[in-house]
């Protein structure tokens, strides 16, 4: 009996003293900080000073332009025009030829071939304001890529390798756009805007791609659009996109014959100081932030990151089924773009 006693006795011992060790623990012993590190912004300066924590860049505007004034759409070869001409503000900094020059770099519209029965870019009067004037992207058939892809895009190159830049414009979708919802096929990808990091038509290395498209994850008739957002690697060796992350907004129906503005902020970096930020505003749901990536923002294992020196403000460009299921349609892509700012170091 005795021994009975002293057996249940060492037992509740040694429970109590298993509990006090295991409390002594998590009261004494550090935890890890699991909130989220902030992110280091980085200043345009030629030393690309680093800023740490709480400390915020002065915004600096470097281009605007609302396609007013003097500005004009120019032929530069069969595949590619120019642009010229500023609105004429007193403020200044909305002249093509000069200021976005000095700002970012060369700036061109592309095509990659066709002629304009198939697809351009012209500076035209809002159908709903005629004292204001858009730009406009066209495409009706596929002229891109020896037939495979269709194309119209503002191309901004040679750039002067910006750690983060911050850009906003309106733009509006015409109604054509709702004939994709009825196609019984899903739509992966019909790219608005993109970023490269590098990019691929300046041959350097570790090319690597941020694009927001407009896409319908449902094939069946009648389903909504929405906005993607999708990074990805570009091995040339074997001519693949592998995706390093992608996000797309179920939250937010993309409307058509509305101005819609969106902003978009860039800031180079890996997957903790990496940051892509997209946001739509409408008049009916105010504004709604489509993407808020911490993550890769220059390929994995960039030996060099040195600033974005490529990426098209706005873009237009799909494939040739998307395209000819709507021209066998009597329907037309077209997209009207206005009021363009391009700024760095501001965040959203």
């Amino acid at each position: 009996m005795r021994v009975k006693i002293r057996t249940i006795f060492l037992r509740i011992l040694s429970i109590a003293i298993i509990t006090i060790a295991i409390g002594l623990y998590a009261y004494c012993w550090p935890t890890k900080d699991i909130s989220p590190a902030p992110f280091k912004y980085f200043s345009t300066n030629k030393n690309r000073e680093k800023l740490t924590g709480n400390d915020k860049p002065k915004p600096k505007l470097l281009f605007k332009s609302g396609f007013e004034g003097t500005t004009s759409i120019t032929r530069s070869s069969d595949q590619i025009d120019g642009i010229k001409g500023s609105d004429n503000e007193s403020e200044g900094l909305d002249d093509w030829s000069n200021d976005l020059k000095k700002a970012f770099g060369g700036f061109g519209f592309t095509y990659e071939g066709g002629d304009t029965t198939m697809r351009y870019a012209r500076i035209v009067k809002d159908p709903e304001n005629p004292n204001n004037h858009v730009l406009k992207f066209w495409l009706a058939g596929p002229n891109a890529y020896q037939g495979k892809k269709a194309r119209v895009q503002a191309s901004a190159s040679r750039g002067v390798g910006l750690k983060n830049i911050y850009q906003s414009v309106r733009f509006r979708l015409s109604n054509d756009f709702q004939a994709i919802k009825n196609w019984d096929q899903e739509v992966k990808w019909l790219t608005l805007f993109e970023f490269w990091n590098n990019g691929a038509a300046l041959g350097k290395d570790d090319p690597f791609r941020i694009s927001v498209d407009i896409v319908k994850p449902n094939a069946s008739k009648g389903s909504p659009l929405y906005l993607r957002t999708t990074a990805q690697k570009h091995v040339r060796e074997k001519r693949t996109f592998p995706t390093i992350w992608t996000e797309t907004n179920e939250n937010f129906e993309i409307p058509t014959d509305k101005w819609l503005t969106c902003e978009i902020f860039f800031q180079e970096g890996d997957n903790k100081t990496g940051r892509f930020y997209v946001s739509i505003t409408s008049e009916e749901r105010g504004k709604i932030v489509i993407a808020d990536v911490q993550n890769f923002t220059h390929a994995p294992g960039a030996k060099n990151p040195d600033g974005l020196q490529e990426y098209n403000p706005f873009k237009l460009y799909t494939g040739k089924a998307l395209i000819e299921y709507l021209s066998g349609n009597s329907k037309k892509l077209e997209v009207l773009w206005d009021d363009f700012e391009l700024w760095t170091d501001r965040l959203p």
